[in-house]
C-alpha cells in the first residue's frame, strides 16, 4: 500500500506499507491487535505448558509402580458422589496411565484458562471502542465496521492457534519425559487432537461474549459468558449424580470444558 503526500510547490513523499509490517507491525486492524496481544498469548500457552508439564512430572513421580497405579484407580472407583464431579468430569479414563491421569485432574482446568482469555479477549473486541464512542468514527473509514470485526477476531484466532501449537508440544513432551510404564505415551496425533480441543473449548466460549458485548457491554457479556462456562463444568461435573442436570449439561456441552472425560480427552489414551 503507497501513499503519496505533497503539496503544489514540494515533491510528493510516498510511503510504503511493507507485506511483513501489514503481517506483523501496524499496518492493519489484525496485525495491531496481535502485536497488542502478544504477551497474553505467550503468558496462557506458557501457563498450559507448565500446568501439563507439572501434572506429567508428579503422576510419573508419584505412581512409578503397577499396584500404585492399581490403588489410584480404585480410589477413584470409589469416591462418595459428592466428589465425582470435582474436576468437571465424572468418567475418568484410563486413570492409570499418564495421560488419563491428566485427562481427569488437569484438563478441565486447561479449558477454563483458554476459555476465561478468550472470554475477557472477545468481550472487549468491539465494546471498547463503542465505549469511548470512536466505533462509529472508525467505521466510516474505508475499513468499514465488518472488516475491523473480522480482521480483530482473526487476529484473536491466530493467538489461539500458537497456544493450540504449545499445547500440543507439551502434551506430547509430558508422555515422552515423565512417562514410567508402557501406555503412558502420548502419540503427537493424540496430543494434537487434545490441543485442539482446549482451542474449541475457548472459541466457543470467547463466542458468546463476542456476540453479547456489542449489546450489553463487555462486563456484562463477560459475565454471562463466564456464568455459561462455569455452569455447564458443574453441570456435566455432576450430571451422573444429579440426572436432572443430564439435558441442561448437554447444552452447554460446547461452551465448557466439562464434556472433556467423556469426549475430547480420550484421545490421550494409549
Amino acid at each position: 500500500m503507497s501513499t503519496g503526500v505533497g503539496s503544489a510547490s514540494s515533491p510528493s513523499v510516498l510511503t510504503t506499507t511493507s507485506p511483513w509490517s501489514r503481517v506483523y507491525g501496524l499496518g492493519s486492524v489484525y496485525a495491531k491487535t496481535l502485536r497488542d496481544s502478544r504477551l497474553a498469548v505467550l503468558i496462557v500457552g506458557g501457563l498450559l505448558g507448565a500446568l501439563l508439564l507439572s501434572s506429567g512430572v508428579g503422576f510419573g513421580e508419584a505412581y512409578a509402580t503397577l499396584e500404585s497405579r492399581a490403588d489410584l484407580a480404585k480410589l477413584v472407583a470409589n469416591l462418595p458422589p459428592a466428589m465425582t464431579g470435582i474436576y468437571g468430569n465424572p468418567f475418568p479414563a484410563m486413570i492409570e496411565t499418564l495421560g488419563g491421569s491428566i485427562a481427569w485432574k488437569t484438563a478441565a482446568s486447561l479449558g477454563l484458562v483458554t476459555a476465561i482469555w478468550s472470554i475477557l479477549a472477545l468481550s472487549s473486541t468491539l465494546a471498547a471502542e463503542s465505549r469511548r464512542g470512536s466505533m462509529e468514527l472508525v467505521a466510516v473509514t474505508p475499513l468499514g465496521l465488518r472488516r475491523i470485526a473480522v480482521e480483530k477476531l482473526f487476529a484473536h484466532l491466530t493467538g489461539m492457534l500458537i497456544v493450540v501449537v504449545i499445547v500440543a508440544i507439551t502434551a506430547w513432551m509430558a508422555g515422552a519425559l515423565f512417562g514410567t510404564l508402557p501406555g503412558d505415551e502420548i502419540p503427537p496425533g493424540n496430543a494434537i487432537g487434545f490441543a485442539l480441543w482446549v482451542g474449541l473449548v475457548g472459541l466457543a466460549s470467547g463466542s458468546v461474549a463476542f456476540a453479547l458485548a456489542p449489546f450489553v457491554g463487555r462486563g456484562a457479556a463477560a459475565g454471562i459468558a463466564g456464568a455459561v462456562l462455569i455452569g455447564g463444568y458443574f453441570l456435566n461435573g455432576y450430571q451422573a449424580t444429579v440426572p436432572a442436570f443430564a439435558g441442561l449439561a448437554n447444552q452447554v456441552r460446547f461452551a465448557s470444558p466439562a464434556k472433556a472425560g467423556t469426549v475430547a480427552w480420550y484421545p490421550l489414551r494409549k
